[in-house]
């Protein structure tokens, strides 16, 4: 019996590994790396109706992808998730095209209405670039059998997580670069996955793993429709925000991480212009990964009413209690990679430096991780950050690569990890494509490489 169990468990780790090694970059030569994320293509109604967050940049995008096809340099393209976007959709419009539809109807809905992007990409690994795609938040349900029915079988190799055998995760990794890519969406309260199992407005039980942040999303895209300028918060109101939520955390109450994500929903909803007379109102449709019907506000956010906690949430009542253990379950384990605080956790896409300090606690300064060079998408925010160490050989870079939807001020973004292997150095430059199709560096840096 002790043989038998330790032969399954044998078999399940060579199993575990050759699942996973087809995100593990072999190298044979001195090749580069190119990283795009966050293209969010949307479904035909997405286009038709003009909420689609991807549309004007499409020639841009397959000019891109065409250019890194007649690259000689180029034998690799990462795709750091948010390629489709499930979330994107106005509290009128049900998450897929109608509640019988089902979750390969809506992406291959997304495939035919961008097929010329679809394309594109998958011309690439005709012309020899090997393809990968890791999960976003905004596309986290997407799996390996959604991948092939969109591109054809072994045309992009579908990443899992490193971390754990959970969906709605992907890592990218090249262990001669040290170079890890991933979304970034698990250090993000509101975006990371969350799994719970919860009474359905038919009062079934059921079970989910989309966070707070789609129904955030769907508020955003009525909210912009409504709104011929779009949402824009002032740094001055920033400020002011962050310093009543730093005073609410020194809340020693039983109730101050509920408050504190009450606050947070309290900005988003100000934000967005909806009043509280309307928290009430079952309007928010869904029909996604077992969310089914209308939901109202209050059947997903706490909200601060006068200085008062008001909590009737249905779904996601515990979300904030269980931060520490929704972290375990994404694969932060607490020691090598520490949790993060709830608050700063919470405040993640307020905070211009976070996805940068996540880079350095859960990879640079851990020890056993062996990784000197970390890109995210998610932010939307291109940029290159170097920190620097006492030896050459602890130097690291965070890169962000970025988006390609249409209202980013900087758009038509990728990442280059490029190993010279003469120079003994491996550079990682982030670049931006204008309007007219010039190619500008916002920042460039290389470590140490020892290949």
């Amino acid at each position: 019996m002790i043989f038998i169990k330790t032969l399954f468990s044998f078999v399940c780790i060579v199993f575990l590994f050759v699942a996973l090694n087809s995100c593990f970059q072999n190298r044979k030569s001195a090749v580069s790396i190119a990283i795009i994320s966050d293209i969010h293509l949307g479904d035909s109604r997405a286009l038709e109706q003009d909420y689609a967050w991807f549309n004007k940049n499409k020639n841009s995008l397959i000019s891109f992808l065409d250019s890194l096809g007649k690259r000689k340099d180029i034998k690799t393209l990462a795709i750091a998730g948010d390629l489709f976007d499930e979330w994107v959709s106005p509290i009128d419009v049900s998450a897929y095209p109608n509640y019988s539809a089902s979750h390969k109807d809506f992406i291959l809905d997304i495939k035919e209405a961008n097929k010329e992007v679809i394309e594109a990409i998958a011309a690439l690994k005709k012309g020899g670039i090997d393809i990968f795609y890791v999960n976003g938040n905004h596309d986290m349900l997407v799996d390996a059998q959604d991948i092939e029915a969109v591109f054809g079988k072994g045309i992009v190799s579908y990443c899992g997580d490193f971390f754990n055998s959970q969906a709605a995760l992907g890592t990218f990794y090249d262990k001669d670069l040290k170079l890890i890519v991933e979304h970034g969406h698990r250090y993000d309260f509101f975006n990371a996955p969350y799994r719970q199992i919860f009474k359905d407005l038919n009062g079934n039980n059921a079970i989910s793993i989309l966070p707070p942040g789609f129904f955030a999303a769907k508020l955003s895209a009525s909210a912009s429709l409504s709104q011929e300028k779009g949402i824009k918060l002032e740094a001055s109101k920033m400020e002011e925000i962050a310093k009543e939520f730093s005073a609410l955390e020194k809340d020693n109450s039983k109730s101050r991480d509920t408050k504190l994500y009450a606050f947070a929903w309290n900005v988003t909803l100000d934000f967005l212009s909806i009043p509280q007379s309307r928290y009430k109102i079952r309007n928010i449709k869904t029909g996604i990964d077992y969310f089914e019907g209308l939901y109202s506000i209050e059947d997903f956010a706490p909200y601060l009413s006068n200085g008062a906690l008001i909590d009737k949430r249905k779904i996601f009542k515990n979300i904030e209690k269980d931060w520490e253990n929704t972290q375990k379950t994404n694969g932060i384990d607490g020691i090598k990679q520490p949790f993060i605080p709830l608050a700063k956790a919470i405040l993640a896409d307020g905070i211009t430096s976070y996805f940068d300090d996540m880079a350095r606690s859960q990879y640079f300064d851990n020890t056993n991780s062996g990784v000197r060079i970390v890109v995210f998408g998610h932010s939307h925010e291109a940029k290159l950050i170097t920190h620097y160490a006492d030896t050459p050989s602890k130097k690291s870079i965070y890169a962000n690569s970025g988006t390609w939807i249409d209202n980013s001020k900087i758009s038509r973004n990728y990442v280059i990890v490029n190993p010279d292997k003469k120079a003994g150095k491996i550079f990682v430059s982030v670049y931006q494509i204008d309007e007219n199709g010039k190619t500008e560096i916002l920042g460039e840096d290389f470590i140490q490489s020892g290949l």
